[in-house]
């Protein structure tokens, strides 16, 4: 086939072929060690992220622990709490307080009121 064919011709064909081959080579070793490179990079940055996110949500938590930890203190739900276990007969905010003045007295009519 190439016998037919100029060696100045022959010589570009050969020196085409290795050209092309070598870039070939060249470029699929480029392509892979950029993509092992840009997966490591990756990787370390979706693991720093995933970091830096569960640090957000443990701050959350936290200041929302802090408040329930605050709202649970309260008397109001200490008694409840107490009064549903069954130590206390009614809760602190449904008791009345006890007759300690003479002003204070229940009011009950004693008829019923009509309009």
């Amino acid at each position: 086939m190439l016998k037919n064919v100029n060696i100045g011709t022959r010589l570009a064909l050969m020196g085409a072929a290795a050209l092309l081959i070598s870039l070939s080579v060249v470029g699929y070793l480029s392509i892979s060690r950029s993509s092992a490179a840009l997966t490591a990079s990756e990787n370390e940055q979706l693991g720093t992220r995933a970091v830096e996110l569960a640090h957000s949500v443990d701050g959350v938590f936290g200041e929302e622990m802090k408040l329930v930890t605050a709202l649970a203190k309260t008397p109001v739900l200490v008694s409840a709490a107490e009064s549903a276990l069954g130590n206390r007969p009614q809760p602190m905010a449904l008791r009345r307080p006890a007759p300690t003045s003479p002003v204070w007295v229940p009011i009950r009519p004693s008829a019923p009121i009509t309009r």
